[in-house]
């Protein structure tokens, strides 16, 4: 490598939605706020990247911007959006609970325990996270 690049990413979206095929308990999770996962654009590799954390594994995607651009347009009229910077702090406790709020909280680098997607949502906004993808932003066009 000839000269060193920051290849963090620092914003990432978060987006909340009931879960599909879940588990039994998840029923029990509030309604809208079942599963979370995040996606994040990588200027450098012109992709769209996506963490979608669940009880069979992680799947991690990387899609060409025009193929993403469909998947958006569901996203924006179905799932709660929000716009995250990452904070990149250490963690000096392991994540002894694995869900999808609690590996999401760890890829935004946060220093906090939400077992719950809703309790990440509000650990979220109080972080500064902002809504996006409105359904009135996503009328034939994206800017993202």
């Amino acid at each position: 490598m000839d000269d060193i690049h920051d290849y963090r990413l620092n914003q990432w979206y978060v987006a909340f939605r009931d879960a599909k095929n879940g588990h039994r308990w998840q029923r029990w999770l509030k309604s809208g706020y079942q599963h979370c996962y995040a996606f994040t654009f990588d200027a450098q590799a012109k992709r769209y990247i996506v963490f979608d954390p669940g009880w069979d594994g992680i799947t991690l995607r990387a899609y060409h911007p025009i193929d993403f651009r469909k998947m958006l347009l569901t996203i924006a009229e179905t799932e709660i959006v929000l716009l995250c910077n990452t904070e990149s702090k250490k963690i000096f406790f392991p994540r002894l609970l694995m869900t999808c709020s609690t590996e999401i909280a760890h890829l935004l680098g946060m220093n906090i325990f939400t077992l719950t997607p809703y309790r990440l949502f509000c650990a979220l906004l109080k972080r500064g996270g902002k809504y996006s993808f409105v359904q009135s932003d996503t009328k034939g066009k994206f800017n993202g």
